[in-house]
């Protein structure tokens, strides 16, 4: 009678009634267990579920749609959904006569993996003020932390911008976290090159030769 319609028919000369009719489902405990998935599994959520009653039973798991996703019929041990990712689910466990039954709803958190990516010149120049604009093409991120590299810049930040004071190779950090807190680390080096000119002043010298400065470039 669960699940399909029960007609009878009953023929009676009195308009007084004869008997009542009671259809009693009776409420069965379960027992159940939840595994939530992580950062590195985002699709590994599991739900486990069995009756404390006498078995055997059957299970129907349904997904937030109510479309049915598995079944298993008349078995005698637990069951057990796998490879989930968030959202709701729900088990309609019941014995295999189907007088005891339990419809139960169970939450698989949602994991937003994140990804750290950004993007910047390789090279600047203190002689033109040693300004680096970085951009942030991080996937999923709600909080961004920056380490400029070079033991004093650090920005919050989404896309910031850097002047660096020195010459030098730093290594620059982002430190991109999701809502779910999943974290992603991504790296990259910029240059600072200091402009430092040396030798003589331009001279002009017989048979118009024109000697112009050395330009060396140190790092």
């Amino acid at each position: 009678m669960k699940t399909s319609n029960y007609v009878f028919t009953l023929n009676s000369s009195t308009t007084n009634a004869r008997f009542i009719v009671n259809i009693t489902i009776n409420p069965l405990t379960i027992s159940t267990n939840v595994s939530q998935p992580n950062c590195s599994q985002p699709n590994a959520g599991e739900i486990t579920v069995i009756g404390n009653n006498a078995g055997p039973w059957n299970y129907i798991w349904k997904d937030v749609t109510g479309a049915t996703i598995k079944s298993s019929l008349n078995k005698t041990t637990a069951d057990t959904l796998l490879n989930l990712s968030g959202g709701d689910y729900t088990i309609d466990i019941n014995t295999v006569g189907q007088c005891d039954a339990n419809d139960s709803t169970f939450t698989i958190n949602v994991i937003n993996v994140v990804s750290a990516q950004f993007s910047s010149v390789d090279t600047t120049y203190l002689s033109s003020g040693a300004s680096v604009l970085f951009n942030n093409t991080s996937t999923n991120s709600v909080n961004d932390a920056w380490d400029f590299g070079d033991g004093f810049g650090f920005s919050l930040l989404a896309n910031p911008n850097y002047n660096y004071n020195a010459a030098g190779i730093y290594t620059v950090s982002l430190i991109a976290t999701s809502n779910s807190g999943c974290i992603d680390t991504a790296y990259k080096s910029i240059v600072v090159v200091a402009d430092i000119v040396t030798g003589i002043v331009p001279q002009v010298a017989a048979e118009s030769l024109i000697v112009k400065p050395l330009r060396i470039m140190n790092f």
